[in-house]
Formats: structure tokens, C-alpha cells, sequence
């Protein structure tokens, strides 16, 4: 029987976070348990906060050294692949398809069997708060995204608009099947949305979203903190039925 791999990578706008067990064994476990995952490869990418380090391309670059190394050196096919994030992390997700779809054929390497995205961060430099309807009800301030996205982007030409960093405005068509995740009461839950209608109107691309009600960015990563666990397993579930029919 075959092994459904998930390469998994980690939020925190580019600047924080990591892929180790502290960070990111809730959700590990969510995906291992719910999931439909066998193992999880939680992924230690460079971040862009430091002192002007690693701006993008960096993380792209480890995203795809990681895919590659599944490939490659564990000998795991692309079709028990599955690619997902959180946040930033699925941000990193979209940009590693967007890359595939762009040069996989060239460099013969090929597309994963799905992804899944968590609360993704579709619009980097969005980061205004001042009138998002959702500014009551989520624990993100607006210096935080502000600061990821400056970071993240660097020197980058035109990084508002590069659809490698922005996937909002920008859809692309992929043949790997979407599940994505959005919270209704977190800041980015009207972009989210508008991102998912502009990718499903690419003729062949299949996206699936779930609303989870009244939930704040990410409750992958912070349903312990606060207070969501049951919503939060129950997206795992929901992942585990996307999983099982791609």
C-alpha cells in the first residue's frame, strides 16, 4: 500500500517560526491522526528577518531543494506527495506549484499529488487593517504582516505585484487540486476567497475551500492557544477526505 508523504512548511510571515516539533508538532499530529498523512517532512527554510538575510527567492529555493531531496534521494514518487503550509508557509506552497507549473516540464520534475493551504497568504503587502472588518476579531496587528512582507520582499523588483510573492491578481493554472482553509473571522478571510474564485475560474484547476466559522488566521498552529481545538481537528478531517480522493 502506498505512503502519503506531506511536505509541510511552516508559518510566521517569513520571519519566525521553524519545522521543528515545538512549532509545528500540533500540527503534525493533526495530519498524522486526520490528515490522511503517514509521515510528515516539516521543513527548516530560511527566514528573511535577520538583518536583511535570506529575502526572497531563499525560501522558494529550500521549498524546491526539499521536494527535490523527497524526490530524489528518498525515492518517494511525486504521486504520494502531498505539499501544504500554513500562513507564509502556504504562501511558499503556491509559489512551489507556480515554479513547477513554469519549469517542472524543463527540469523534468513533477507535480505533487495535492496541496493543502492553511490560512494562506495570499497578499503579502496587504497589510492596512485599518478598515478590515475582521480587525476585532483576529490576534494579528498590522505591524506584524507589514514587517514579514518588507523583509520577505527586500530588493525584489515589483514584489507587490510578482506572483511568485503576491498570488492574489495573479492566478495560474496548475493540475494539482487545492484544499484550502480560511477562517471567517481572521483579517485575510475576503482575500483568501477572492484569490480561491480567480483560481477556480483557470479552466482544469480544482480548489476546494472550507470556512471554518468564526475562527481566527491559522488555527493550525494556535488552537491550543486559543481555544479551537475542536475546529481545528475538524479541518484535519476535512484535509483527510480531500487527501483521500486525489
Amino acid at each position: 500500500m502506498s505512503k502519503t508523504i506531506f511536505l509541510y512548511f511552516h508559518g510566521g510571515a517569513f520571519i519566525q517560526g521553524d519545522g521543528r516539533d515545538a512549532n509545528c508538532g500540533f500540527i503534525a499530529q493533526k495530519l498524522l491522526d486526520k490528515g490522511g498523512a503517514d509521515a510528515v517532512f516539516s521543513v527548516q527554510y530560511r527566514l528573511s528577518g535577520y538583518g536583511g538575510l535570506n529575502p526572497f527567492p531563499a525560501a522558494l529555493q529550500d521549498a524546491l531543494s526539499s521536494y527535490l531531496f523527497l524526490l530524489n534521494d528518498l525515492h518517494v514518487p511525486a504521486s504520494q506527495i502531498v505539499v501544504a503550509g500554513d500562513s507564509a508557509g502556504a504562501n511558499l506552497t503556491m509559489a512551489l506549484l507556480l515554479y513547477l507549473r513554469n519549469f517542472g516540464a524543463t527540469i523534468g520534475v513533477p507535480a505533487p499529488k495535492c496541496a493543502v493551504l492553511l490560512s494562506p497568504w495570499v497578499a503579502p503587502f496587504y497589510y492596512d487593517m485599518d478598515a478590515n472588518p475582521h480587525r476585532g476579531t483576529d490576534f494579528i496587528p498590522a505591524s506584524y504582516p507589514r514587517w514579514g512582507a518588507n523583509n520577505y520582499a527586500g530588493n525584489w523588483p515589483n514584489a507587490r505585484s510578482d506572483s511568485y510573492i503576491t498570488q492574489l491578481g495573479n492566478p495560474f493554472p496548475t493540475p494539482v487540486p487545492i484544499f484550502a482553509n480560511a477562517g471567517s473571522a481572521e483579517l485575510f478571510y475576503e482575500y483568501i476567497l477572492q484569490w480561491a474564485e480567480e483560481m477556480r475560474a483557470v479552466e482544469g484547476n480544482i480548489v476546494e475551500v472550507h470556512v471554518e466559522e468564526a475562527a481566527p488566521h491559522d488555527t493550525f498552529l494556535s488552537a491550543e492557544l486559543l481555544g479551537f481545538e475542536k475546529s481545528a481537528w475538524g479541518v484535519a478531517a476535512k484535509i483527510g477526505e480531500f487527501v483521500g480522493k486525489h
